[in-house]
């Protein structure tokens, strides 16, 4: 099965943020930082607290851990995508964004983009992620074939779903 798309800027930044968002080392490392930060901030608040005999600096403390511990993952997400939309803009990325022509064949998937050819056996994806837009066929923990719908006939996208069963 033979079809062709537009690969995007957007779709790229689709592909990063749907890993970031999905990695369980980055959730590790964001619920770290967000629960350090209140420990300590109410610690050392309380232990004002004691030294003065005045409950003021456990209440501010208090108060500001929750606030930054709901704050922190809006200004993560939108600090994220600010960042990535700019390394994205500033690299050159005319090799690899433009007209693809994708071939599922009986045991690979050969891809030519304006920067060259790949090919990549099956065995190689490790799991197939669908979101509303896109299908994310990883051949690595932080590299995948990011397949656009908008590109993909139907028959296709039966074919990824019986290959490559996504959880629900």
């Amino acid at each position: 099965m033979e079809f062709t798309f537009d690969l995007t800027k957007d779709d790229l930044f689709a592909f990063q943020i749907n890993y970031i968002e999905s990695s369980s080392a980055i959730r590790r490392m964001r619920m770290m930082r967000r629960s350090i930060v209140p420990i300590l901030a109410i610690a050392y608040g309380a232990f004002l607290s004691y030294r003065r005999y005045d409950l003021g600096p456990l209440i501010t403390a208090s108060i500001l851990g929750i606030l930054y511990f709901t704050i922190l993952p809006i200004s993560f997400r939108y600090s994220t995508r600010r960042n990535l939309r700019k390394l994205l803009d500033e690299g050159s990325l005319s090799s690899y964004v433009g007209q693809h022509v994708a071939n599922f064949k009986d045991d690979c998937i050969t891809c030519k983009y304006p920067g060259g050819y790949a090919e990549t056996k099956y065995e190689s994806i490790s799991r197939a992620v669908e979101t509303a837009d896109h299908f994310f066929l990883y051949t690595s923990a932080a590299s995948a074939i990011t397949l656009p719908k908008r590109g993909i006939s139907n028959e296709v996208m039966e074919f990824i779903r019986k290959k490559w069963p996504t959880p629900q």
